[in-house]
C-alpha cells in the first residue's frame, strides 16, 4: 500500500521506499522510518543510519537500505519557516537527525493513516506542526503574501500551460523584477523550480493512477518523456518507471489551494482551506 498526499509546494508519500542516486531539490525534506532505520549520504559526507532526519534545501544526497513503510515528506522552505530552521536547528548543517528527539505523536499518526481514511489537509497541518516542533517555534505562523498565494493556484489550475514571469507579476499588479524577489524571499525557491517542482509530482500522481509515463509526462508541461525522466532524476533520484511498482496500490489526496492550512490575513492560523475540504481521493484504474 502506498499513500501520495498532494498541495501547493508541499507532499508526503508514504510507502516502502525505494533506493535513490543522488539527487538534489529546493524542498526542505523530512524522512520517517515507521519499522526499520535506514542508510543515507550527502556530498559531503559518508553513509549514515537513522530512523528519521530533516535535510536542508538544495543539499544533493541519496538512500539505501530501506526497510518497511517510511513517511517521505517535501515542503517549500517557506521564510516563515527557515528563518529559524537556520539558525536554531540546522545551524549550517546540511543534515540534522531527529532521532533523539520525541517524535513518537508524529509517528503514531503517520502510522495511524495506513487504517484510517485522512483528509490531505489534516496530513499538511501535522507536517506545519512537526516544523515547529523541530523548529523550538512553535505557535510561530508567519502569513505569507496573498498575491504569491494566488499566483501558486493559478500556477496549479493552468498546469500543463507555460506562464511568463512577467505575465504572473502582471497578474497580481507587480513589476517582474518585484515578484520574482518576492516570491523567492518568502517562498524559498525561485519561481522555476516551483513550477518544476510541481510538474514531476503532477506527473508522477498519473503515473500512480496508471496514466502510461509518455501521456503523464505531457499532460504535466514536460516536452516529452526523456524530459520527464531526466527531470525527475534530477529531483528524486529514482526513473520514473519505478513508480509503477506502486501502480494499483496507491491511494491518492490533494488539495489545490494554496491556502490549505497556511497562515493568511483573514485566516492567520491557518486552519480553513479556501476549498472548505474538497480534497480528492484518486482510486488508481489499470491503465497500461
Amino acid at each position: 500500500m502506498a499513500l501520495l498526499y498532494i498541495g501547493i509546494g508541499r507532499s508526503v508519500f508514504l510507502a516502502e521506499q525505494q533506493e535513490s542516486e543522488m539527487h538534489r531539490h529546493k524542498t526542505l525534506e523530512i524522512l520517517f522510518a515507521l519499522d526499520h532505520s535506514f542508510a543515507y549520504t550527502t556530498d559531503s559526507r559518508d553513509w549514515q543510519t537513522s530512523s528519521a532526519i530533516a535535510i536542508n534545501s538544495d543539499v544533493a544526497h541519496a538512500f539505501r537500505d530501506f526497510r518497511g513503510m517510511c513517511v517521505s515528506i517535501h515542503l517549500l522552505p517557506e521564510k516563515r519557516w527557515m528563518t529559524h530552521l537556520a539558525t536554531d536547528f540546522f545551524r549550517n548543517e546540511p543534515v540534522r537527525r531527529l532521532d533523539l528527539m520525541d517524535l513518537s505523536a508524529y509517528t503514531d499518526f503517520f502510522r495511524s493513516l495506513l487504517v484510517h481514511d485522512t483528509g490531505a489537509s489534516v496530513v499538511f497541518r501535522m507536517c506545519e506542526l512537526l516544523i515547529e516542533e523541530i523548529a523550538g517555534v512553535k505557535g510561530y505562523r508567519g502569513v505569507v503574501d496573498e498575491r504569491l498565494l494566488r499566483v501558486l493556484e493559478r500556477i496549479e489550475k493552468d498546469l500543463p500551460d507555460h506562464h511568463s514571469s512577467e505575465e504572473l507579476a502582471r497578474d497580481v499588479c507587480l513589476s517582474e523584477d518585484r515578484f520574482l524577489h518576492l516570491f523567492s524571499e518568502q517562498l524559498g525557491v525561485p519561481l522555476r523550480h516551483h513550477i518544476m517542482h510541481q510538474r514531476v509530482i503532477r506527473a508522477t500522481r498519473d503515473i500512480l493512477t496508471g496514466t502510461p509515463l509518455t501521456e503523464a509526462a505531457i499532460a504535466a508541461g514536460f516536452s516529452d518523456s526523456s524530459h520527464f525522466t531526466h527531470t525527475c532524476m534530477q529531483l528524486t533520484g529514482l526513473r520514473p518507471s519505478s513508480f509503477k511498482r506502486y501502480r494499483g496500490h496507491a491511494q491518492i489526496y490533494f488539495c489545490t489551494s494554496s491556502r490549505c492550512v497556511r497562515p493568511t490575513t483573514d485566516d492567520p492560523e491557518g486552519l480553513h482551506c479556501n476549498h472548505c475540504g474538497l480534497y480528492q481521493v484518486l482510486r488508481p484504474s489499470m491503465k497500461t
